[in-house]
């Protein structure tokens, strides 16, 4: 009769994603914009909002809007009053939780707290067997895997990168099937 080994058990490994900093900017903040250069911006683009307005083609969010005292034509074109887009503009708060699965995982955005992340949207993968090529969703599931695999990036983008050999139609499907 043959004796068996014991089975090991494996190691406990507790959880990297405590034991990672979560940084924050202890530098002022930088701007490409001048002030004056930021507030012009500001201003064409509630221009943009007033005169052109932007279409909704959901039923819901038009009655959302027409509640909240925003202007609807008969082609669902909402126009949006500067009042309305500075008084929503003052309502979010300067942080908020983005809640991830794991609790241990959740990030602060806002306010001073950096995040890290991987790129979003190259449409090349590049590898040392098989160089610079086209994105698969073979690529982009595996790149899932390593940015989850490391506790040093803090969130994930969508597309890390475009699955080419995926149809356009059922591409965003499949990126968010394969975040799952």
């Amino acid at each position: 009769m043959t004796s068996r080994r014991p089975r090991r058990e494996r190691p406990k490994v507790s959880s990297d994603a405590a034991k990672v900093l979560r940084p924050t900017l202890e530098l002022p903040a930088w701007s490409v914009a001048s002030e004056e250069q930021a507030q012009e911006i500001h201003d064409v683009s509630l221009r943009l909002l007033e005169e052109a307005g932007i279409a909704f083609y959901d039923d819901e969010s038009v009655e959302i809007l027409r509640s909240n005292g925003v202007e609807v034509d008969d082609e669902q074109i909402a126009r949006f009053d500067r009042e309305t887009i500075e008084h929503f503009l003052k309502m979010p708060p300067p942080t908020f939780e983005h809640t991830a699965r794991n609790p241990e995982k959740s990030v602060i955005l806002g306010d001073n707290h950096i995040v890290f992340a991987p790129v979003a949207g190259p449409p090349f993968a590049h590898d040392m067997e098989r160089g610079r090529r086209e994105g698969t969703l073979a690529d982009l599931e595996n790149f899932i895997k390593m940015s989850n695999a490391t506790p040093y990036l803090h969130q994930q983008g969508t597309e890390i990168v475009v699955p080419g050999d995926v149809p356009f139609h059922e591409r965003a499907l499949d990126i968010n099937y394969a975040h799952i």
